[in-house]
């Protein structure tokens, strides 16, 4: 299974790309340049308020940089504070996090918060970032940034929109073969499938290493995803409703979303990350936090 391991320092970014290919959370090349993005939002990043399928860095102690993909916005269930959601796999470090310079993914932007806490193992594989120590006002609405790419023309009639809401969190009971999803990641933007696989269980090593995690209980669909879409939000987009996270790809399936949307993509369902991270997931629009 392709997982990350590796990425660069604010120097070494741009060389980086030609290896990253396979890392899910890595810097990539998708061939995006020209791409029409939405209002106000470019490739990777949006004004606030902040969103899901942006893009998250970070540097470690190492000032080792990476980056993912944010997922959906919620609050922290022991202190009323509102965090920002993403992969476990993705942090080695508490941060600060932060969304890159506007139309320029290799500068840091506007800080996001720090790593508050994380799970990644069994079922779960996710990450709560607190938005208190950043840039962005807490307002517990709970966005998706939904980017599509111009040779991406099967999206069963869904449309871009940098602020597509999120209103309804499903179920485990709910994630069933046949519900059609759809992840918007800040490399491959908006893909979409059916769900087709539940209760997987896989070990997804690091490239090239023996370091390795078993993950159980994870769910798939049909769609792909690339290099740092980990993190990014699975959402049913007629119900407006959280799935689950980008997670990782079966090696087999890997493809980059070379210029299709079909692939296979796994990750926790959302109910196992919001009960992991003792987070709730945002679902109503602009009510100021208390």
């Amino acid at each position: 299974m392709v997982l990350p391991s590796h990425s660069p320092n604010a120097t070494a970014r741009k060389s980086f790309l030609a290896d990253a290919a396979s890392y899910p959370d890595a810097v990539v090349s998708n061939g995006s340049t020209g791409t029409t993005q939405a209002a106000g939002c470019d490739q990777w990043t949006c004004p606030p308020p902040l969103r899901g399928g942006v893009e998250d860095d970070y540097f470690d102690a190492a000032n080792q940089g990476y980056l993912c993909s944010l997922g959906f916005i919620g609050v922290d269930l022991f202190t009323n504070k509102e965090v920002a959601i993403s992969a476990g796999h993705c942090q080695t470090y508490n941060g600060p996090y932060s969304s890159p310079s506007a139309g320029d993914q290799f500068d840091l932007g506007p800080t996001i918060g720090n790593m508050l806490r994380y799970q990644n193992g069994g079922n779960d594989d996710a990450e709560a970032i607190d938005l208190a120590s950043g840039f962005y006002t807490p307002d517990q609405t709970n966005y998706v940034y939904q980017r599509n790419q111009p040779s991406y023309i099967d999206l069963n009639g869904q449309i871009q929109n940098e602020q597509f809401q999120i209103t309804a969190v499903a179920s485990n009971a709910q994630v069933i073969n046949g519900v059609y999803v759809c992840k918007s990641g800040r490399t491959s933007g908006f893909t979409c499938g059916d769900i087709n696989q539940t209760g997987v269980s896989s070990t997804a090593c690091e490239s090239g290493t023996n370091n390795c995690t078993s993950y159980t209980n994870f769910f798939g669909f049909t769609g792909c995803a690339a290099g740092g879409d980990s993190g990014a939000p699975i959402y049913d987009p007629s119900a407006h409703k959280a799935y689950g996270l980008v997670s990782f790809v079966p090696t087999s399936q890997y493809s980059g979303c070379g210029g299709s949307t079909s692939g296979e993509t796994w990750g926790p369902m959302i109910g196992n990350v919001t009960y992991g991270l003792h987070v709730s997931v945002n679902t109503i629009d602009g009510s100021a936090l208390v």
